[in-house]
């Protein structure tokens, strides 16, 4: 298996990898990938400075071919002073197969101490942490709350100036003398 490891990628390999990243977040019902990473596929290799420290790894169902395609990837972010970070995707139809695995590996070449974030706690990436003995170190929370009025009572306030205050608890406002 050969894997593409480059700076920046072309636009037909990557709306590819793209495509791919679709049918995952279809698949398994969560984005399989970052914004930036999304942001970063989509530069041309004309934007992307040659030191560039990000890479983007491609596994092809033929290499060299014009209409190769793109089976999983992975990118690589190496921050200044922390560990690199990475992600991984393949394609739902060619899963265990050892493509994330190839990936991986290739990954911790290029950076022995890379983190492999999940995008969220699906059979496939369970089963791919677990094979591969990786521990959750971190996790975020996305939390939210609907964009409608909010629905606290207001009350005139004549403090300095005129303004709307929120009631103050009234454990707030006790005092022991």
């Amino acid at each position: 298996m050969e894997i593409l490891t480059e700076s920046a990628l072309e636009p037909k390999v990557g709306a590819d990898v793209l495509s791919v990243a679709v049918r995952a977040a279809t698949f398994d019902g969560v984005k399989p990938l970052s914004e930036q990473t999304v942001l970063d596929i989509g530069r041309m290799p004309a934007e992307v400075a040659s030191d560039a420290q990000n890479r983007h790894l491609v596994v092809v169902d033929q290499p060299g071919e014009i209409n190769a395609s793109v089976l999983a990837y992975a990118h690589l972010e190496r921050g200044e002073g922390e560990a690199a970070s990475a992600e991984i995707v393949v394609h739902p139809d060619h899963r265990r197969q050892g493509h994330g695995g190839a990936l991986l590996k290739a990954l911790r070449e290029l950076s022995p101490k890379v983190r492999v974030w999940s995008h969220g706690q699906t059979d496939a990436a369970k089963a791919f942490a677990e094979h591969f003995d990786l521990q959750v170190v971190r996790e975020l929370l996305q939390m939210s709350r609907p964009l409608g009025p909010m629905r606290r009572p207001w009350r005139r306030c004549h403090c300095l100036t005129d303004f709307l205050c929120a009631p103050l608890r009234s454990a707030a406002m006790s005092s022991t003398g």
